[in-house]
């Protein structure tokens, strides 16, 4: 028997693989240009997140910063209210002398424990010209600050001989006062009216 010679031809089997290389190749090269702009956008989206989360504690925190102001704001409110309900804010009353020419000024406050109403302080008429600044240190004295509100009650007796003179000047030392604390709120009373 005789061999035959068999002649192999790769040639379009080569062709074929080196085709198949050829489109792996540009495949991969398109992969990895899209896995590269898709790294790319991720960082730009990333970088657009922080900024945007950025932004937003920015604005918790002003936001955080008003509510605590109103909070506060409501707290004195509160605080005042619940001072003119329980009577302990203070009172002062205008006593006159029977003359007319001299009078005092007498301030009282009562203990929310116990009830009991003290007096605070008592100021003169000798001491008219700073009357404003005594008032000012019975209200530091008794705890208030500048942002407080203040419920006050003044008594006086408009029928009283020179209780006119005596509250304009006390009137005119509130108003002092308020530039120090501008939510000084004093209600005036003339006691006469009420036939005591």
């Amino acid at each position: 028997m005789k061999l035959r010679e068999i002649i192999l031809d790769f040639t379009s089997l080569l062709d074929v693989f080196m085709l198949i290389l050829f489109f792996f190749i540009l495949f991969s090269h398109f992969e990895v240009e899209e896995a590269k702009n898709t790294a790319d956008q991720a960082m730009q989206d990333a970088a657009a997140l922080s900024e945007t989360a950025e932004a937003l504690i920015e604005q918790a925190e002003e936001e955080l910063s008003v509510l605590e102001e109103v909070s506060h704001g409501k707290a004195v409110d509160l605080t005042a209210l619940m001072e003119l309900s329980r009577g302990t804010l203070i009172q002062s009353k205008l006593i006159m002398e029977a003359s007319g020419d001299f009078w005092t000024l007498e301030f009282r406050r009562k203990e929310e424990a116990s009830g009991q109403e003290n007096q605070i302080a008592v100021l003169e008429q000798d001491a008219r010209q700073e009357i404003s600044q005594k008032i000012i240190i019975i209200l530091q004295k008794q705890g208030y600050e500048q942002e407080d509100k203040i419920p006050f009650l003044f008594f006086y007796d408009g029928t009283e001989i020179g209780s006119e003179t005596a509250f304009n000047t006390i009137h005119e030392a509130f108003r002092e006062v308020r530039r120090t604390y501008p939510h000084f709120y004093c209600i005036e009373l003339d006691i006469s009216d009420f036939g005591g």
